[in-house]
């Protein structure tokens, strides 16, 4: 039995061997079929009855590239918004983005027109003109660098929305002077303080006025009112949003109503504006560098303490702008008090004519006190009186310590005494520090004069010494009223002004 079964298996291993082979070729040409139709319908094998493959369409897609403003780390609540911008992706896989100028910026809103004043009206026309142009809204101050880097303007680059309702300036003669007080007028102005209007004086309140020394200033121009609230928010729409936070030469310009609640400058997030009756105030609460941005834009500048009391006093050594005699009726302070017929706050400027200067400058006594270029030496005047005769004097290069970063007040506030609207009396504050009762007015070169430049370039240095912290100040310095406890009476809040200041 095991020979028969040797046998059927071996025939049938033989007969076997060509029926595997009909099987392999017939499954690998049924392969190779299905490889060509597979080729053919991907595309990867064509067929051509002219013998030539055609050419591949390209394939051009339209593609979203979201191209993110980059802006420096800020707490600031109002960052810019991505903007979104289409490109179209080219055969051969660059990117064309659109021309720069097909996406245009924004344009600050301007305030709306305010009528004319009556041409009897003592205060300067003040109209505010159409929206900026493109140009306008974009352009920036223009760097000198022969001063140090200081911004100074020029009149070809002041740009319209502030050219146009800029304060009407004044012409003062060059001359010399006394400047400071003496003895005698630092008794009678305590006397007066003290039993005329019930004040808290004392003299050492007068001691960083003297001496009385001579000073000699050359011929220059100085603005007839006080800033108002109606150029100032003009100056902070030209700067655009968020300016009043670091826009004035890298520090805080003003204070909103967002930053103080007694601010009569308000920001929701695209424009400043200010209440009706506030517009033609004098601005206020803002910091010096807010005041000297201002000027520069012009193409002025602050004045320098010397220049603001010739400016006040003229060259008879008068001690209030109008004469020798303090007289309610021709300046604003804190007295009259409110219950004896005053109000509380300032009030519109060139309100009080009577009350001008020998040069025809309003409110230089009282309404606000008024920042100057100079920085604050409680032992300055003694250094100029040894020095004889000074010329354009500018102040210390620096302020002395505890008050380093100070900057010289004239003028007195309506929130002080008429001890302090004296126009002999010094005041000092932090350069950095918004307050409610101090604002400013503008000067600039008289003809072929050179002064602005010189004082424009010391400052270019000077802003850059680290300042210091206002935490760690001495803020009862003594040429310094009672600060302001209550707010104007156009603001949110209001009460009566306290006793003895």
């Amino acid at each position: 039995m095991t020979k028969n079964y040797s046998r059927l298996n071996a025939r049938r291993g033989r007969s076997a061997g060509w029926q595997w082979t009909l099987i392999g070729f017939v499954f690998s040409s049924f392969c190779w079929i299905i490889i060509v139709l597979v080729g053919l319908t991907t595309n990867l094998l064509q067929l051509s009855l002219s013998g030539a493959l055609p050419t591949p369409t390209p394939l051009v897609r339209e593609v979203q590239i979201v191209v993110t403003q980059v802006v420096t780390a800020t707490d600031d609540p109002f960052l810019p918004t991505s903007t979104p911008i289409v490109v179209t992706a080219t055969p051969n896989g660059e990117v064309q983005a659109p021309p720069v100028n097909e996406v245009a910026p924004a344009t600050p809103t301007p305030l709306p027109d305010t009528p004319v004043p009556d041409e009897n009206n003592p205060t300067p026309t003040s109209i505010v003109p159409p929206a900026a142009t493109q140009a306008e809204a974009t352009a920036v101050p223009q760097q000198d660098t022969s001063n140090n880097g200081a911004v100074i303007g020029a009149p070809g680059e002041i740009p319209l929305p502030l050219r146009d309702i800029a304060t009407t300036m004044v012409t003062v003669p060059g001359g010399t002077f006394t400047m400071g007080t003496t003895t005698q007028e630092v008794v009678q102005a305590v006397n007066e303080c003290i039993n005329r209007d019930g004040g808290a004086c004392d003299p050492s309140f007068a001691e960083d006025a003297f001496p009385a020394h001579q000073v000699t200033v050359d011929t220059f121009q100085i603005e007839i009112t006080e800033v108002t609230y109606e150029q100032y928010v003009a100056f902070l729409n030209y700067l655009g949003v968020n300016s009043h936070r670091n826009g004035c030469n890298g520090f805080p310009c003003v204070a909103t109503t967002n930053e103080d609640p007694n601010s009569n400058i308000l920001f929701e997030g695209a424009t400043y504006f200010v209440p009706e009756i506030a517009r033609n105030l004098p601005v206020a609460n803002v910091t010096w560098h807010g005041a000297q941005a201002y000027c520069n834009a012009l193409g002025r500048r602050l004045p320098t303490e010397a220049e603001w009391e010739r400016a006040a006093r003229g060259d008879d050594g008068r001690i209030y702008p109008w004469g020798n005699e303090w007289d309610n009726n021709k300046a604003k302070t804190n007295r009259p008090r409110p219950a004896e017929g005053g109000t509380i706050g300032p009030v519109e400027v060139g309100r009080y004519p009577a009350g001008v200067s020998p040069y025809g400058v309003y409110d230089m006594a009282g309404n606000v006190a008024e920042w100057v270029y100079d920085w604050y030496s409680a032992t300055y005047y003694q250094q100029l009186a040894a020095q004889g005769v000074a010329v354009n004097p500018q102040g210390p290069p620096r302020g002395d310590p505890p008050n380093g970063t100070d900057k010289v007040v004239r003028g007195g506030s309506w929130d002080a005494v008429p001890f302090f609207a004296r126009a002999v009396h010094r005041q000092s504050y932090d350069a950095n520090s918004p307050s409610l009762w101090i604002g400013f007015r503008c000067a600039a070169d008289g003809p072929g004069d050179s002064n602005a430049a010189a004082v424009s370039g010391n400052d270019g240095v000077n802003l850059q010494i680290a300042t210091v912290d206002p935490a760690n100040l001495n803020n009862s310095a003594p040429t310094l009223p009672p600060p302001a406890t209550e707010p104007p009476l156009i603001s949110t809040a209001q009460a009566a002004t306290p006793e003895g200041q």
